[in-house]
């Protein structure tokens, strides 16, 4: 099931974002982040209007899907940055594909985000490396 996160998820968000830092290049930190500093994220995410969505399984989350600023430059004023991380021992089940509509439909509605029909509309992802899976990305992307 693809949900709203909430506050209460942060711990098993942790998990997975964590491991996303020491065992992929998907996101460039060097050291594993504290429940404090999830929590920030997630309450910086709710301030600027900035859904995150969790896919739960049996009451466990094994993925989660967010959008966000992508640069703070007048160029990029309607452009995000997507982010889509699934559990290690989950990847490969089309998890991913089912968290990207959430993200796409949130920044369709987000009136400082990213519009469809916008000047320069761009949904910017990392570059595909051996370490990450962006299925979801390749089949979703490009179909908008």
């Amino acid at each position: 099931m693809i949900r709203l996160a909430t506050e209460d998820d942060l711990a098993q968000i942790l998990i997975i974002y964590n491991d996303i830092i020491l065992n992929t290049t998907a996101v460039y930190d060097y050291e594993p982040h504290s429940i404090e500093m999830r929590r920030d994220w997630f309450n910086t995410k709710k301030k600027q209007g900035f859904p995150v969505f969790v896919a739960e399984d049996d009451g466990k989350i094994v993925g989660l899907s967010s959008i966000g600023p992508f640069r703070n430059w007048a160029g990029y004023k309607y452009t995000v940055e997507n982010s889509i991380y699934v559990d290690a021992a989950q990847r490969g089940k089309g998890i991913g594909k089912l968290l990207m509509p959430p993200i796409i439909e949130a920044a369709k509605n987000t009136p400082k985000t990213l519009k469809i029909r916008g000047k320069f509309p761009e949904i910017l992802w990392n570059m595909r490396n051996p370490n990450t899976v962006f299925g979801a990305h390749d089949k979703i992307i490009w179909s908008i």
